[in-house]
């Protein structure tokens, strides 16, 4: 290579091999480099005849053993980089998944109720919790005992349907468990309890190595039970630390259960002490006893019929309950006299939208009801008390008031009007829509009376 120096060019086989640390793996590193040596040795033996080139070989071998294990060297750094680069990713997620694990478990506070399906639907989101928090198991299930038959309200890698459908007898599980229990698994003692069902529950049932048992409490009820576990094929098993951390998992979980109903609990009571009052209310107003119970679920009917949310529903009723609340500041010989009111009587009636205003207003939580309200007698024409809001200026929770207020008024007696009959409500209805009702309200009022449901409300009552 006449002419040629290799300290001038050997940068560019320094680039050539740290470019194969990002490209290739071990093997083909240590293959190039052996036909790089050999080539380099061939070549430069073959056509080499002076010192000068034996020194440059001497030098192409010595960079070779640099470059080799240098880039063995920076290999290796990459490829712990990328394991500690995916650890992390991992446990990012992990974190992620726990905070908004966590998350879910405080927001859960609204969905309790003594309703079974409610109960199911907070066990289901507490199960679903579990599956993201914990990684170390192959099946899962959460189940109640429902008249001694165990019910599966979710599972995870098994056929819902089929377990549900084998109605299994719920002492196959024990129900008091005050820690995770680890269980070994076996098949003569399943066999023994499921008795003739045992080989329908095999063909769902996976076989299982072992698995951690733990129940939920209320007090001293037990509510459910949850089980993870390992498959037979599998290389794991349940560790202590799996133990502690479903252990602190099922005091977390029987924190949040208890603390949830006692607010249910203590939301019924604040509900109990509501209708009392408005019992006492209509004690004072002998014409409308049961209307403020009757204006809220009419209401709630409607709401429901248009597909409001939830909250909205659940404002719409309470409004419905309280929405007379204001007559306590109108003299009682007005609100009871018998015959029809005069200019000046008929102007303090028109204020206890007002005055309920001003008493439900003082309480945070009763403000969006308390401008329900106050709203519930203006007119869709803007010729209704106390604002003279107009079409939808009015809130929607008030024109529904407004609607189911006098479809109760239209459907009992008062002093200075008879019981209509559903036909003569549906022409009044019609008569006063887009003046004094919500045209909208109002056919979604039309449809359920329609239904026939008004008049089995009215019967039952």
């Amino acid at each position: 290579f006449e002419g040629f120096e290799f300290r001038i060019y050997g940068f560019l086989f320094l680039a050539f091999y740290y470019v194969t640390v990002f490209i290739f793996d071990y093997r083909m590193i240590i293959v190039t480099s052996a036909i790089y040596l050999l080539l380099g040795n061939i070549i430069l033996s073959y056509f080499g005849t002076t010192s000068n080139v034996s020194i440059d070989l001497l030098q192409m071998n010595l960079l070779l053993v640099f470059l080799v294990s240098s880039s063995a060297y920076a290999k290796t750094s990459i490829q712990k980089l990328n394991k500690v680069n995916i650890q992390l990713k991992g446990t990012n997620s992990k974190l992620e998944d726990m905070m908004d694990a966590t998350l879910q478990l405080i927001t859960m506070d609204n969905i309790i109720s003594t309703e079974k399906d409610f109960v199911k639907d907070y066990l289901s989101k507490l199960f679903q919790t579990c599956i993201k928090v914990f990684n170390n198991f192959d099946l899962a299930t959460v189940s109640i005992n429902e008249n001694n038959i165990l019910h599966f309200i979710d599972v995870y890698n098994y056929d819902i349907n089929y377990l549900n459908n084998l109605e299994l007898p719920s002492s196959i599980i024990k129900w008091d468990y005050d820690k995770p229990h680890l269980i070994h698994s076996s098949s003569e003692d399943s066999n023994k309890m499921l008795e003739d069902k045992y080989y329908a529950y095999l063909k769902a049932a996976p076989a299982i190595k072992e698995s951690l048992r733990f129940t939920i409490k209320l007090q001293d009820k037990i509510e459910c039970a949850f089980t993870f576990a390992l498959a037979k094929e599998s290389p794991n098993n349940f560790t202590a630390l799996d133990i502690q951390n479903f252990a602190s998992f099922q005091r977390l979980i029987n924190t949040f259960y208890q603390v949830n109903q006692l607010s249910l609990k203590t939301n019924t009571l604040k509900d109990d002490i509501v209708l009392s009052l408005i019992r006492t209310l209509e004690l004072f107003d002998h014409y409308t006893g049961g209307h403020s119970e009757q204006v809220a679920y009419i209401a709630k009917e409607i709401a429901t019929e248009m597909s409001l949310s939830e909250e909205d529903i659940y404002n719409v009723y309470w409004a419905g309950i309280v929405h007379d609340i204001g007559k306590v500041g109108i003299d009682s010989a007005i609100i009871n006299k018998p015959d029809s009111l005069s200019m000046d009587e008929y102007d303090q009636i028109k204020q206890h939208p007002v005055f309920g205003y001003e008493i439900l207003n003082r309480i945070d939580d009763l403000r969006e009801i308390a401008i329900l309200v106050r709203h519930h007698h203006e007119w869709w024409n803007g010729q209704g008390y106390p604002d003279r809001l107009k079409e939808n200026n009015i809130p929607l929770g008030s024109q529904i008031l407004g609607v189911a207020d006098a479809i109760s008024s239209m459907a009992t007696k008062r002093p200075y009007t008879a019981i209509k009959t559903s036909n003569k409500i549906l022409e009044e209805l019609e008569l006063y829509k887009s003046s004094q009702f919500s045209p909208k309200v109002c056919d979604v009022a039309i449809k359920y009376i329609k239904s026939g449901q008004i008049d089995v409300y009215f019967k039952d009552k």
